[in-house]
């Protein structure tokens, strides 16, 4: 067959990037004096490098995160300024000293994932056009440039500019209208099942389904061989197993039924080709063989 793939869109943070690690993230800010008595801190541990600051402005990562992630603030000052924190400011100038160092930090401490160069690499060599598309706030989108990412990408598509997140529509459709391809031409690379397998399925585009074991949702999807998503009932639905059942149940209490709709193309237009979406545990395996993997 030949090959049909024009454009891969590639998900930057747990895909093509590694975040900095829970352990040494622990380390460093026990070096600076952070510790689990500090405002933020647990959500420092876990990549949020805003914890520090959004606990001083008194809010939750969620209801910061619409802010954070679709607008354009690139400097910690703007985006202290525009989180609409119930104290309305930050409590001094040392809050926002310390969140500098803070996402530096965090940023230096990223790294490529395996295979993310060689798999971009084969790809380009392919004469693949190859972008970028991102759920960041407008600071941490440095990695890109930090690791050198945008020397292979032709299209950088970030929540921070667009104004939406995946998996709306209008960011995939920004992502492909800047490749230049159909949409049926072009495939998306990505971790999170929701935001980048069903938002891709749902504009139109092919899946690959980097499942590192650490989405909730892939945890709860029990698969076979590669493309086989879920074991199917005799109506031919895919259903979860009971142990990934039990796991849904504590993280998407009264997600169930959405989450296998999606699996089964039913729901807002996914096609009914789910089972087709190629499932890989590394991106070496698209280095590899690119021809076979798309």
């Amino acid at each position: 067959m030949p090959f049909q793939v024009k454009a891969a869109i590639f998900d930057v943070y747990h895909t093509l990037v590694t975040p900095m690690a829970r352990g040494s993230i622990k380390e460093a800010l026990r070096a600076r004096g952070i510790t689990s008595g500090t405002p933020g801190y647990a959500e420092l541990c876990d990549g949020s490098a805003e914890g520090r600051l959004l606990a001083d402005l008194g809010l939750d990562r969620d209801a910061a995160n619409r802010t954070l992630l679709t607008r354009p603030l690139p400097t910690i000052d703007e985006l202290a300024a525009a989180l609409p924190g119930p104290r309305g400011r930050v409590s001094s100038p040392d809050v926002l000293a310390e969140a500098r160092e803070l996402f530096d930090m965090m940023i230096d401490g990223c790294v490529l994932s395996p295979g993310a160069a060689e798999a971009l690499e084969s790809l380009s060599a392919l004469g693949v056009r190859i972008g970028l598309l991102s759920n960041i706030n407008s600071i941490s989108a440095r990695v890109i440039t930090r690791l050198g990412l945008d020397r292979w990408s032709s299209a950088t598509v970030l929540s921070c500019d667009v104004g939406c997140c995946k998996p709306d529509l209008p960011i995939f459709r920004a992502a492909v209208a800047r490749l230049g391809a159909p949409a049926s031409d072009v495939v998306m690379v990505g971790d999170s099942w929701t935001s980048d397998v069903v938002g891709a399925l749902r504009a139109g585009l092919r899946a690959i389904w980097l499942d590192r074991n650490d989405d909730p949702v892939a945890q709860m999807i029990v698969a076979g061989r590669a493309g086989e998503l879920a074991p199917r009932d005799a109506e031919g639905t895919p259903r979860f197993a009971a142990e990934g059942r039990a796991m849904v149940a504590r993280w998407f209490p009264v997600a169930l039924d959405q989450v296998e709709r999606e699996l089964a193309g039913a729901a807002d237009g996914v096609p009914a080709s789910v089972a087709g979406v190629r499932r890989i545990g590394s991106l070496a395996e698209i280095a590899a063989a690119p021809e076979a993997m798309l």
